[in-house]
């Protein structure tokens, strides 16, 4: 039943009937799912789900959301398919290097503070 609810989810906000999400698309289902989510976290949820990294949401690449997004709240729980995507949504310019820049603005995107913190010191050394 749960396949059948992010199915009828994906389906309602594919408006264009194309098969696949955009992001204006999914920015819409994040606002609804969660008003508090911000343009700039939809984006990330986006990029980080995006692994075919074509500018859409296939519905195999939709219905991860719930998985991908309870991993990122447990990190001992990552693989390395979940890391890589994470990396890949925080490495803006797509160079396959983070800088401590691009840390800092997903974390001002999610609020985290502290890791701002732990991350500069770690930059530092």
């Amino acid at each position: 039943q749960e396949g059948s609810m992010a199915k009828k989810a994906f389906e309602s906000f594919d408006t264009d009937g194309d098969g696949e999400l955009s992001l204006d698309e999914f920015a819409k289902f994040i606002v609804q799912l969660d008003s508090t989510k911000t343009e700039g976290q939809s984006k990330f949820l986006f990029k980080f789900l995006d692994n075919s990294k074509d500018g859409k949401l296939s519905y195999a690449e939709f219905k991860k959301l719930k998985s991908k997004t309870a991993n990122m709240k447990t990190p001992e729980k990552f693989n390395e398919e979940a890391l890589r995507a994470l990396f890949n949504a925080f490495d803006a310019d797509g160079n396959g290097e983070l800088t401590a820049d691009e840390a800092e603005q997903a974390c001002k995107i999610w609020g985290d503070s502290d890791f701002i913190v732990s991350w500069k010191k770690m930059d530092a050394n």
